[in-house]
């Protein structure tokens, strides 16, 4: 069973608001578009951080996690998606992914292995870690590495064996984040 879950615990610092809850062009909040791209993929949906800025009962089906790391940043939070026991794997992405597919979410479901599994150029340039696929097996070196002190899944998964599906650099600006209102504004031009 992989359960696909959503960050969205973020202060959203450079946002000004809660990135989640920003309506987008059409009026839904950015967090919606991404819940639809990850919806279809996986056998359940959890929104992992205290999503200050859109309610989780909006959907009833899904699974609200409390962080239980809180400002310990996106390697907290996948440590408590893999310390929950909801599932052996999680698709797990940022509430400011909008532009998301479940065509290429599916692509990196079908080749997760027993390592983190991303995305990554055919030139061999690893992308950020989200999406990302994290397996259960994956929790004791994420759990090492949070209690070492680290706080950036970048470098927590470079001191550790991941597998990898290329992407066409094409394909990369369905997997952008939007973190400024720059950015934004950029997002509702196109």
């Amino acid at each position: 069973m992989i359960v696909g879950a959503v960050l969205a615990g973020g202060l959203s610092r450079r946002m000004g608001s809660p990135k989640e809850g920003i309506p987008l062009r059409d009026g839904r909040p950015m967090i919606e578009h991404v819940l639809d791209a990850i919806s279809p993929v996986c056998d359940r949906v959890a929104i992992v951080g205290e999503c200050r800025g859109w309610d989780p009962s909006a959907r009833p089906a899904l699974r609200h996690l409390p962080d239980l790391h809180p400002g310990a940043g996106p390697l907290g939070a996948i440590l408590t998606l893999l310390e929950s026991g909801m599932a052996t794997g999680y698709l797990v992405v940022t509430c400011d992914q909008p532009l998301l597919t479940a065509e290429l979410l599916r692509t990196l479901v079908r080749s997760a292995s027993a390592s983190p599994t991303f995305f990554r150029l055919p030139s061999g340039e690893v992308l950020d870690p989200f999406p990302g696929y994290y397996p259960v097996e994956w929790l004791p070196t994420a759990r090492s590495l949070f209690l070492a002190g680290e706080r950036s899944p970048r470098k927590a998964l470079r001191q550790s064996e991941c597998a990898f599906v290329g992407i066409e650099a094409d394909r990369l600006r369905f997997l952008k984040g939007f973190n400024t209102p720059e950015e934004l504004r950029e997002l509702t031009a196109q």
